[in-house]
């Protein structure tokens, strides 16, 4: 590890939530994946949807450029299973872009 340049971290990316960028120390890392785990019905979706939410409805810069959209990947919901829980609890974006797929490689071929 001593020979890993460490001055070159990328800056890291607000998920607009204090609780969830301390647990990522600091926030989201470009082009990094963080994987959400736990038991069923424990709020991961929502959670993951009000992320999406709050970061489509922000001005947040990456790269000098303002975030336009939002991809929101799953591979576990439907569309309309995501869009009704958004619509149920007030956390519906334009910016945000569903795509319901297990396969990772066509998932990513859309956007």
């Amino acid at each position: 590890m001593s020979d890993i340049n460490v001055s070159s971290i990328r800056a890291r990316i607000s998920s607009q939530s204090v609780e969830v960028d301390r647990v990522l120390g600091g926030g989201l890392v470009k082009g990094s994946v963080v994987l959400i785990a736990g038991e069923p019905g424990v709020g991961k979706s929502t959670l993951l949807l009000q992320l999406a939410t709050n970061i489509a409805n922000s001005n947040i810069l990456i790269d000098s450029l303002a975030t336009s959209a939002v991809v929101y990947i799953s591979g576990e919901e439907n569309s309309e299973q995501i869009a009704s829980r958004a619509n149920r609890l007030s956390m519906s974006s334009s910016k945000i872009f569903l795509v319901c797929d297990s396969n990772v490689d066509s998932a990513s071929e859309i956007y």
